[in-house]
């Protein structure tokens, strides 16, 4: 969801509850939001009211939204805290997994109505368990803040990421169908609404009425949200019916890293088969996986599970483009369908504490591998960089940064 823009990369993404895990933006966007006043709030809403009109909404809509409309501390808050964590990507899977697995398993067997949501829009049910389960805790967290003080608050601070605007007139419209109360018009700090946190643009898009009551209630109906995620799922972040998303692979020993770059070398899995990447099921692949292409993702870098990744599991970035979540969730999505998501162990590592990644990326630009942020998120930009370096150092270009590797970086 385009609210995923406003999050760090996987050490920002510890152990709360998706609809809850939005981190901070910038630090100078975190000033600019300390700042605001209800002055500035205010004269940000008026500009907006020419637009809404524009686009439908009724003046008694308008004067019921500005009923109490004033910033949200909460969402100012958040956005100026820092976002500091030094949970491992491993530690974060396994506690994922272990904390929502036997539920997620429970939950895909209880609902068969999530075939129904297959047949018409393509996504098994497996990964809109997962979701479900890490967005909102299978409904028991949908948020408590107010979507369109939380949208309109984001707007008037300035925040990057979603068009603040946008939201703030599809929350109007929300609101104008009275599918609920003006005062349970909730969702997270970012504004995203329901069981499987939708924006409240994308849930005018893809909202699914699936039990046929006449509402799209994706707060108390978790199969109106389910099925609205799922079509979501279809028509904006490319789901290709019947491929899979992430499976796991042994690696040879001699496999020749100046053929292979992580997360970008694209290949059928015959392709990878004759470079010695094998299936660790020992399973066939399906005439749709063989057909496809997939990368290599090694999340946890050498030594620790190593996956295929096929474009489906891009549906699960699009959700959060974190490292973290989006192989968390994916491997939640085979442990909901009944399957063994990994064979090989996870070995533990050491937390990077921020200062450590904030100095690598430093390094990796002062080498000219990097010409990002320096603000200790790994996301795909570092991993990119720090590949390079890997490769012309000699080193396997896994893309996983070390202590060891930290210490060469900065030596």
């Amino acid at each position: 969801m385009r609210r995923r823009e406003l999050i760090l990369g996987a050490a920002a993404l510890a152990a709360a509850p998706a609809a809850l895990a939005q981190t901070a933006p910038a630090a100078d966007e975190a000033d600019e939001g300390a700042a605001l006043t209800q002055s500035r709030f205010d004269d940000w809403v008026g500009d907006i009211r020419a637009r809404a009109i524009d686009e439908g909404v009724t003046s008694d809509t308008w004067a019921l939204a500005l009923q109490g409309l004033a910033p949200d501390p909460v969402v100012v808050a958040r956005r100026a805290a820092a976002a500091e964590t030094n949970q491992t990507l491993t530690d974060y899977v396994q506690r994922l997994l272990n904390g929502r697995g036997r539920r997620a398993r429970a939950k895909f067997l209880a609902m068969p109505q999530l075939q129904e949501i297959e047949i018409r829009h393509g996504v098994p049910p497996g990964p809109l368990v997962a979701f479900w389960g890490m967005e909102s805790d299978y409904g028991g967290n949908i948020g408590d803040r107010d979507a369109l003080r939380a949208t309109a608050t984001h707007g008037a601070a300035g925040s990057g990421g979603p068009d603040w605007a946008a939201e703030f007139v599809a929350a109007l419209k929300i609101l104008q169908t009275r599918v609920v109360p003006r005062a349970r018009l909730i969702g997270s700090y970012a504004g995203a609404l329901g069981q499987t946190q939708l924006m409240p643009t994308n849930y005018l898009k893809y909202g699914v009425d699936f039990d046929g009551d006449g509402r799209i209630d994706v707060w108390n109906s978790a199969m109106d949200a389910l099925a609205s995620t799922a079509r979501h799922l279809t028509e904006a972040a490319g789901w290709r019916r019947g491929e899979s998303w992430l499976e796991e692979v042994s690696l040879p020993a001699d496999l020749d890293w100046r053929k292979v770059e992580p997360e970008v070398t694209a290949l059928g899995p015959s392709d990878w088969a004759g470079l010695g990447v094998r299936r660790a099921s020992g399973a066939p692949w399906s005439a749709a996986d063989e057909a496809s292409t997939a990368v290599l993702l090694l999340p946890a870098g050498l030594g620790a599970p190593a996956f295929l990744a096929f474009p489906n599991y891009s549906a699960f970035e699009a959700y959060n483009p974190s490292l973290s979540y989006a192989v968390g969730v994916s491997l939640l999505a085979e442990i909901a369908a009944g399957r063994v998501p990994y064979r090989s162990p996870w070995p533990p590592e050491p937390a990077l504490a921020a200062e450590s990644r904030m100095a690598a990326q430093a390094a990796l630009a002062r080498l000219g591998y990097y010409a990002g942020k320096i603000d200790g998120d790994m996301g795909k930009r570092s991993r990119k960089a720090l590949r390079d370096w890997q490769l012309a150092t000699g080193r396997p270009r896994d893309g996983h940064l070390t202590l060891d590797q930290v210490k060469a970086l900065t030596a």
